[in-house]
């Protein structure tokens, strides 16, 4: 297609699999990526999360670059609140000096304050299951694991599942696979790219944080457009949005009749259908109501607030900042890695430092954010490549990109912005085997909703036996809308359309399946597809 399409990885864990099973993965799907014609591997950053294995990426990153040769490496996103620029300046100044010119050092905000966290502590854990999310904050969406599409660090193209705005008409749905964060991601701390490893905060998520460029993304429609009525390619258990048109798919609701593939059985209420759409803020950026903007669905806004404020949010304060530590705001940790890189640091007292390894190492600096917060000014203000996250907060994605171009000052590294964008994707020969390969998707995000952190990958026999509630639906609902999965032809097309609302200058696609083999062949179709 138009632009470098890059992986995000969270070397995720699977049921009934090992650390190592993850990570030995990790190594083997890196190597094929590369043969495959990928631009970059990012991996996410992600601590206390059961079912995620990328908790340290410099290291991670280590031993993937001693398995490839070429393709670019990097971290979706590295939390600046858990280590100083020059810790972790000295650990990707160690990698640029083995392996000179290829590694992006992606930085996410994990706003871990230590005073907030400990007193997050007093947080009862009821105060952060899907019961307590509601239902302003979140898509109503009628959810089966198998149809609906599951859900991660940017990242998509799917059309909203449960979502029925004036101007999307009721559709049917189904499961797709999604991720955590780094970019990072804990990556996209969206995750990554944040990527979902870390608990996202109310603008930034540590886990996704991927980006567009480009002109500025299409504002929100002032009302409602008129109905669409949905494509002809729907499949009966499709609940994929129709790539590159404007009007999205129609996906089947969970619990309708029409959804009689094998990846579509799992008996799951049907929630009554939501109102036409009204135009309520929530939030910057945000939106009580879903909507359609030139054929990308952009959901309703999901309230991350209780997630923030969890118990192991506190824990994260305990366990991984020293006491009484404060991390520095964003602008003084770019400021400071910039310096030390360029060398020599000196303080306000004329001390002068060295960073060894680290200082004169030729590193591509990212951004990585869930909103149009702080992480896109500090992008834009210091001209920098920012990586924007569809997969993990799709709902603010158009406010993050825009408001980083508007803030984007021309600098060393870029004259103009230079944006990528995340999203989570699952792909397969055909349609139907994709859905079916996507239905653990749901109960993972649930997992990652309800406060707890990723659960291990689950498979499809084991989240078909889930028993889905309401508040289940309310937690996956955004997730599901915009994960894409389907042919590659599918997939490319809605990769498209997320590409062109954008302006996106590059993709960052993030994919989990219980099976690895089938992961690997969900990058290698989309490849062929998409670069070749």
């Amino acid at each position: 297609m138009t632009v470098p399409l890059s992986i995000l990885d969270l070397a995720p864990l699977v049921s009934g699999g090992t650390v190592g099973d993850a990570l030995r993965r990790t190594l083997d799907l890196a190597r094929k990526a590369e043969q495959f014609g990928y631009h970059r591997y990012w991996v996410a950053e992600h601590h206390l999360t059961p079912g995620v294995a990328s908790s340290q990426p410099a290291l991670l990153l280590g031993q993937i670059a001693a398995v490839t040769e070429r393709i670019r490496l990097g971290s979706g996103a590295l939390q600046t609140g858990f280590l100083t620029p020059l810790a972790a300046l000295e650990q990707f100044g160690l990698l640029d000096a083995l392996y000179p010119g290829r590694f992006d050092l992606g930085l996410g905000r994990s706003a871990q304050r230590r005073s907030a966290t400990l007193s997050a502590a007093s947080v009862t854990p009821a105060s952060v299951t899907p019961a307590s999310v509601t239902p302003a904050s979140v898509t109503p969406a009628s959810v089966t694991p198998a149809s609906v599409t599951p859900a991660s660090v940017t990242p998509a193209s799917v059309t909203p599942a449960s979502v029925t705005p004036a101007s999307v008409t009721p559709a049917s749905v189904t499961p797709a696979s999604v991720t955590p964060a780094s970019v990072t991601p804990a990556s996209a701390t969206p995750a990554s790219v944040t990527p979902a490893s870390v608990t996202p905060a109310a603008s930034d998520t540590a886990a996704a944080r991927v980006a567009v460029s480009g002109s500025p993304a299409p504002a929100a429609p002032a009302a409602p457009a008129a109905p669409v009525t949905p494509a002809a390619s729907d499949t009966a258990a499709a609940r994929v949005a129709v790539p590159g048109s404007l009007a999205p798919d129609t996906p089947a609701r969970p619990g309708s009749a029409a959804l009689d593939t094998a990846a579509a059985r799992v008996a799951v209420p049907e929630s009554p259908a939501s109102a036409a759409p009204v135009a309520d803020p929530v939030g910057p950026g945000g939106s009580s109501e879903a909507r359609v903007v030139d054929g990308l669905v952009i959901p309703k806004h999901f309230d991350f607030t209780p997630l923030a404020t969890s118990t192991r949010a506190a824990l994260f304060g305990k366990l991984l900042t020293q006491p009484h530590a404060e991390p520095l705001d964003l602008d003084q940790v770019v400021d400071d890695l910039q310096t030390l890189i360029a060398g020599p640091f000196v303080d306000e007292f004329g001390n002068e430092a060295h960073a060894v390894p680290g200082e004169g190492s030729d590193l591509e600096l990212w951004i990585l954010g869930s909103s149009g917060g702080e992480s896109a000014r500090v992008a834009g203000a210091r001209g920098l490549p920012f990586a924007a996250n569809y997969h993990v907060a799709p709902a603010k994605v158009l406010e993050a990109v825009e408001a980083y171009r508007a803030a984007f000052r021309p600098s060393k590294t870029l004259s103009a912005p230079h944006v990528m964008v995340s999203a989570d994707v699952v792909v397969a020969e055909d349609d139907d085997t994709a859905k079916e390969l996507a239905i653990p998707y749901a109960l993972w995000v649930r997992s990652i909703r309800s406060g707890g952190g990723a659960i291990p990958f689950p498979s499809v026999e084991e989240s078909l036996a889930h028993q889905w509630t309401d508040e289940d639906r309310d937690l996956v609902a955004d997730r599901l809308d915009t994960h894409f999965v389907g042919s590659p032809q599918t997939v490319a097309e809605r990769l498209e359309t997320l590409r062109r609302v954008t302006a996106a200058d590059e993709l960052l696609v993030t994919t989990i399946t219980h099976d690895h083999a089938d992961r690997v062949r969900s990058f290698e179709l989309l490849a062929k597809e998409w670069i070749a």
